[in-house]
């Protein structure tokens, strides 16, 4: 029996909200964030603690039970997770307003050779992917900036440089025209997901069951 959620439960009814610990890859944190906004709206005695990490400490933090939910990068098959919901979430080019790409809607994988190019640095599980593509592409890239920062990404690509991000890292500044997101003619590139995923053999709390579903409307959205 999983006593800590017996013991939500419980507390629930007696009126104690709880405390909720969410693990989060760093372009899913503006959503993370709305989810909890919504959520507590309706009950503030709710508390969060939100953590950012690189997809694979995500993973780590879930099995370790250190978060009670993760939302991680194309996280693979695992017996001891549950996918709880996935949602497209593509590697895109990021580009400034005033480069001259912007008006186009995609570029192709090559082309990705002849501007200077911004990338998450090795750690991190988009730039695996995006290395193991290029790699089998025969593609080789000699990226002008890498950072463990998606900010420093789209300041670049702000700056007139371009980054290979997934697509919600720049949707602040993609809603204020500050960056224009282009597609990279790339199945890979465009089959990424971003995944919710919780410890398998840990049976939720009502409340935490609750914030899955507000989670998930949010990320949806």
């Amino acid at each position: 029996m999983d006593y800590e959620a017996l013991r939500a439960d419980v507390n629930e009814r007696r009126g104690i909200r709880g405390h909720i610990r969410i693990g989060a890859v760093e372009s899913t944190i503006a959503r993370a964030v709305a989810a909890i906004a919504a959520f507590r709206a309706r009950h503030d005695g709710v508390t969060f603690t939100l953590t950012m990490h690189p997809a694979g400490r995500v993973i780590e933090a879930v099995k370790t039970a250190e978060v009670d939910v993760g939302v991680s990068f194309c996280v693979d098959a695992d017996p001891d997770l549950t996918v709880l919901a996935s949602f497209s979430e593509p590697i895109i080019l990021a580009v400034s307003p005033n480069h001259p790409w912007a008006l186009r809607p995609s570029v192709a994988l090559g082309e990705l050779a002849l501007v200077p190019l911004g990338l998450p640095e090795s750690t991190f599980g988009v730039r695996r992917i995006i290395d193991d593509v290029l790699r089998k592409a025969g593609v080789k890239l000699a990226p002008a900036l890498a950072s463990n920062s998606f900010e420093a990404l789209r300041a670049f690509a702000r700056f007139g440089g371009a980054s290979l991000l997934p697509r919600l890292a720049i949707e602040s500044d993609r809603r204020a025209n500050l960056l224009k997101s282009l597609l990279v003619d790339c199945d890979a590139f465009n089959a990424t997901t971003a995944d919710m995923i919780a410890l398998r053999k840990r049976r939720p709390s009502r409340l935490l069951k609750v914030f899955y579903g507000e989670l998930e409307r949010v990320a949806l959205a």
